[in-house]
């Protein structure tokens, strides 16, 4: 991913409902005032937090691209709010996927 393709990423995720810096910040343990800086460009590489929200903000805008039919289950919905709100159920629903799909 490029620095422009990662940008582009970032500010298309903050237009999703419920995405915002702060929210984004929660869920990736990186103050705000980071990501702002990030979305605003204010980074030399794309590496260490600056990779990690572009990245994260990707797989945002692509699971939003992938349910753009409005198919969002209501589990799916429920948990989408629930990790935009509380960080610590984003790793503790994350941590429960993995220990299941490794039966």
């Amino acid at each position: 991913m490029n620095r422009e393709r990662a940008m582009e990423f970032l500010h298309k995720a903050m237009e999703l409902p419920g995405i915002n810096r702060s929210s984004i910040g929660k869920v990736l343990q990186i103050d705000a005032s980071q990501v702002s800086r990030i979305a605003a460009g204010r980074f030399t590489k794309l590496d260490g937090h600056a990779l990690r929200v572009c990245k994260y903000a990707q797989s945002l805008v692509e699971g939003a691209h992938t349910h753009a039919d409005g198919s969002f289950s209501e589990l799916e919905r429920k948990l989408a709010r629930l990790s935009s709100v509380n960080p610590d159920v984003a790793r503790a629903v994350s941590d429960l996927i993995d220990a299941l799909a490794k039966d």
